[in-house]
Parts: C-alpha cells; sequence; structure tokens
C-alpha cells in the first residue's frame, strides 16, 4: 500500500494519494505507517500544518523513529516553526548520527533562520557523507546565492541535475523544486530532461510549459500547452494557460474564449474561472464579471483564490472593511496559506487598525521572504518608535527582487529610521537612494511591420462599454519641487483622489 500511494505521489497524483493514504488510516487507525504516508503526501501537496498534524499522534506513540522524526521535522519547518523542526531534527540526529536526512534538515532551519554560515557548514557536512545527496547541493546552491556568489551556486544546481539524469521521476521532482525556489533557467533544464526520458509524463508537460511562461517565453509555452489541448486529464489547465498569456498580450477577447473552453472542460476550473473574471472586465463587462465571482463563491464555497480575487477588487475600491471580511472568511476556510493572512494584514493597516495589522503579520511567518508584509512590519515598527527593528526587517529584503515603487518605500522607511536613529548621514544616503530608479527609460519601439497589423487588428475590436478605471494624472518631481503642494491643491478638487508611491 505504502509503495502504491508513494508511486502516485511522485507521478503528480496528489489527490488520488491522499485519498488512498486516508482510506488506509480510515481502515487501520492505530497504523503508524498510515499516518506517516498521508503526512507525506500532504506535505507534498503544501498543507505542511495538516501534515504535522496527521503525523505528531504516531511520533506520539513511537518517538524512536528517525524517519518519521524528520518528516514532523521537514513538516514544521515548511509551515513556518523553526524551533519544532530543529528539536524534530536534533532527535532524528541523536537516534541515528548517521542520519543524512537530519544533517540536511538541521542546515535548512539554519537557511530559513538566516544562518548563512551555520547552514552551509550543514549541507558540506552532509555532502562529504553522500556526494550524491541531491537536497544537500540544492540547499548550498541556496545558501551560496544567497551569500552573493552566484557562480558556485550555479555549480551546486548543476551537480544537483547530473546526479540522477537519467531517472524521469527524479528529474521532474527536483524540477519542481528548482521551480518553486524561483531558479527557473535549471527547472527547464529538468522537466525537459524528464520528458525525454518519458515523454507520456503529460504533468511535466503542463509544468514546463507554465515555468516557460513564467521566465517570459510566451510563445514557447503556448507550443508546449497546445499539445495538452485535448489531454483529458490536463487540457482544462493547459487552456486556461494559454488564456493567461493571451491577457498579457492584452488579447482579452481570445482569453475571454480559452477560459470558456476550458471551463467547458472542466467546470470546477478555479484558475480558468478567475482568468475569465479578469477577461470579462478588459472587455468592459465589469458588473457580469462581479456576477460570476459572487456565483462562484456560492457554489464552491471553499474557493480560496476566487474569494481573494473578490477581496482585491474590494480592497481596489476602498472597501478595506469588506475585504477584510473576505480575507478573515478565507483564512477560516484554509488556515494554512501565510498569504492569505499577509494578504489580511495589509487590508487591515488600510483601514487603519494598526495593531491588528501587525499582529496578523507576525502570525503570517514568512521570515522576510514577502516584500509587501516586510514593509508592513517595518512601518508598525517605525510607528512605535522601534527605529532599530524597522531597519532590520527592511534590511531582510533584496533589492534585486522589488520593483521599483517598493525600492523607493524601502528607502523612504530606511531614512525614516535613520532620522530616528538621529543618523542624519545614512538618512541624507537613503533619501537620495529613493529616487535612483526615477530616470525614465528610453520607450520600446515595435518593429513598424508587425506594429501595424495589430494596430488594425485593435482598432477593429468593439469600444469598451464602460471604462475600467478614470484616467490617472501621473505628478513626478523631488522632494522641494513643489510636487507636493500641487497634490495638495487636487487633493481639494471634488471628485478626483490623490495617491502617493510611498
Amino acid at each position: 500500500m505504502r509503495d502504491e500511494i508513494l508511486e502516485l505521489e511522485q507521478q503528480g497524483r496528489l489527490a488520488e494519494a491522499e485519498a488512498r493514504a486516508q482510506a488506509w488510516l480510515d481502515a487501520e487507525p492505530d497504523a503508524i505507517e498510515a499516518r506517516h504516508v498521508l503526512g507525506l503526501v500532504r506535505i507534498r501537496r503544501g498543507a505542511y500544518v495538516a501534515a504535522l498534524e496527521t503525523m505528531l499522534p504516531a511520533l506520539q506513540r513511537d518517538p524512536e523513529q528517525p524517519a518519521l522524526q524528520v518528516s514532523c521535522g521537514r513538516a514544521a519547518l515548511l509551515a513556518g516553526d523553526r524551533g519544532r523542526a530543529r528539536m524534530a531534527f536534533e532527535a532524528a540526529r541523536r537516534l541515528d548520527p548517521n542520519n543524512l536526512d537530519a544533517h540536511i534538515g538541521l542546515a535548512a532551519a539554519a537557511l530559513a533562520g538566516g544562518d548563512l554560515d551555520a547552514a552551509e557548514s550543514g549541507f558540506r557536512t552532509a555532502l562529504r557523507a553522500d556526494e550524491n545527496a541531491v537536497e544537500a547541493w540544492l540547499g548550498l546552491g541556496q545558501t551560496l546565492a544567497g551569500k552573493g556568489d552566484q557562480e558556485a551556486s550555479a555549480r551546486c544546481f548543476n551537480m544537483a541535475l547530473e546526479i540522477r539524469p537519467d531517472d524521469a521521476a527524479a528529474q521532474f521532482s527536483l524540477a519542481q523544486t528548482l521551480r518553486a525556489q524561483g531558479y527557473l533557467d535549471f527547472a527547464l533544464r529538468a522537466f525537459e530532461r524528464a520528458l525525454e526520458l518519458n515523454p507520456e509524463l503529460a504533468v511535466a508537460r503542463l509544468q514546463l510549459a507554465e515555468t516557460l511562461a513564467q521566465r517570459g517565453r510566451s510563445e514557447a509555452a503556448v507550443q508546449v500547452f497546445e499539445q495538452l489541448r485535448e489531454h483529458p486529464r490536463y487540457a482544462a489547465a493547459a487552456l486556461a494557460g494559454m488564456g493567461e498569456l493571451a491577457l498579457a498580450r492584452n488579447a482579452a477577447a481570445v482569453a475571454q474564449a480559452l477560459f470558456q473552453q476550458a471551463l467547458a472542460r472542466d467546470a470546477d476550473h478555479e484558475r480558468a474561472l478567475l482568468g475569465l473574471v479578469q477577461a470579462l472586465e478588459r472587455n468592459g463587462q465589469v458588473e457580469p464579471a462581479q456576477r460570476l465571482l459572487h456565483d462562484w463563491l456560492g457554489a464552491h464555497p471553499e474557493a480560496t483564490g476566487a474569494r481573494a480575487a473578490l477581496a482585491g477588487r474590494l480592497l481596489r475600491a476602498d472597501d478595506a472593511a469588506g475585504a477584510v471580511a473576505l480575507w478573515r472568511e478565507a483564512l477560516q476556510r484554509n488556515p494554512e496559506q501565510p498569504s492569505l493572512r499577509a494578504d489580511l494584514a495589509l487590508a487591515l493597516e488600510r483601514t487603519g487598525d494598526f495593531a491588528s495589522a501587525d499582529q496578523e503579520a507576525e502570525r503570517a511567518a514568512l521570515g522576510g521572504r514577502w516584500s509587501p508584509l516586510v514593509l508592513l512590519r517595518a512601518r508598525a515598527a517605525l510607528r512605535d518608535s522601534a527605529y532599530e527593528t524597522a531597519r532590520d526587517r527592511l534590511r531582510v529584503l533584496d533589492e534585486k527582487r522589488l520593483n521599483p515603487v517598493q525600492r523607493r518605500h524601502r528607502q523612504h522607511l530606511l531614512g525614516l529610521a535613520a532620522l530616528g536613529k538621529r543618523d542624519w548621514t545614512a538618512a541624507q544616503q537613503a533619501f537620495l537612494a529613493m529616487h535612483a530608479d526615477d530616470t525614465a527609460p528610453l520607450p520600446e519601439l515595435a518593429d513598424a511591420k508587425t506594429l501595424a497589423p495589430r494596430l488594425r487588428e485593435v482598432a477593429a475590436l468593439p469600444a469598451l462599454a464602460v471604462a475600467l478605471t478614470p484616467a490617472p494624472t501621473v505628478l513626478v518631481g523631488l522632494p522641494g519641487s513643489g510636487v507636493h503642494r500641487l497634490a495638495n491643491l487636487l487633493a481639494r478638487q471634488p471628485g478626483l483622489k490623490v495617491r502617493s508611491d510611498y
């Protein structure tokens, strides 16, 4: 039973694997192995808290199993509980000093906590014990990337790819890990290798297309999606993927048709539904789009994505209280998603409930990986005059991963923190750095041969029935240029809203 379930999990058939494991546990409630396997499947599905809750009763009954300790440690680490994770990994190492997974887990916990030296030492220790430990190579690659040694990091990822070059399942699993960590070029290589070894691995083909789209290679992604257009299992996902790419190139009518085809294949496909809502809005059908979202939530009360989408629309319409209510409902139904708690924190901040916003931000436990949440927590620290705390929180952000507005906002907050510390030099440097991105880039001009047909195509489209958003007036200026005075005058005019980028 165990091997059959884990084979389904390796193939990406997670719903089937979880159902089989749950049935096994229902039939044998005292089976420790059944709890362990169900926990492993839930880890793979991303339900880390549920996985931990599933395995802990088994661990309490038999704490002498190193493998079970390692699995609980992995679930705890992924759920953001580094303390519990370290305890589990240390227990596994105590039970079996040569347990490689325990050593790798402790190094991963150090990496998650930002202790790069300890992480590097731990991963290198694991590799001395087994130079073919893929997870150790991946962890060392991440650690070296965090230290800024991109060349050495790339060598580590290449080593991971070369360890099992002829195992399709291993390459597919490695590709998923690399994609989740944001190393898309390496993930693409692994997906392509998995398909070379097993061309029938349709789930790998689907994820290859999605990764190509993430990488910005839209034409290549469409070609791969097209190969799955008639697939009995993945057609809806492929059509939804093509619809998202059509939306990205502003072909809303084409996107709408693709999303409708996807829903015709699978009426419960939430991603296609959310895409269709966006396409309808782009085509000027705002009210039908809103009705579609409401109706979908009525029929699918567990649909977290649709609920979050509606909450986001309320927030953009300045109904922060309505957005807060929806995100609270989403959290009640799916408490394992820290991103929902982070969205709730941002909405609470918009309502002026700063204490609750900071509390939810702390509970989200994203470890500084989500930029808006880190900025929110820095603002909360500044409100409490905790200038050093604010500065520490802002320093975990990697400027390379921020968009220009976030970079300016980070420098603005660093400047305020420096003022609070009476560090005038650092404050001046931060405020000057705010405007490092302000030089307007030259526009990219389309080739005339391709531009003319595109303009004719756009001109032939029907006019929008309803303007989606009022046309904005953008005011740009350095401090002291008078832009703030002009903005204040505009803010007094009836019917106008003025927003700042920081």
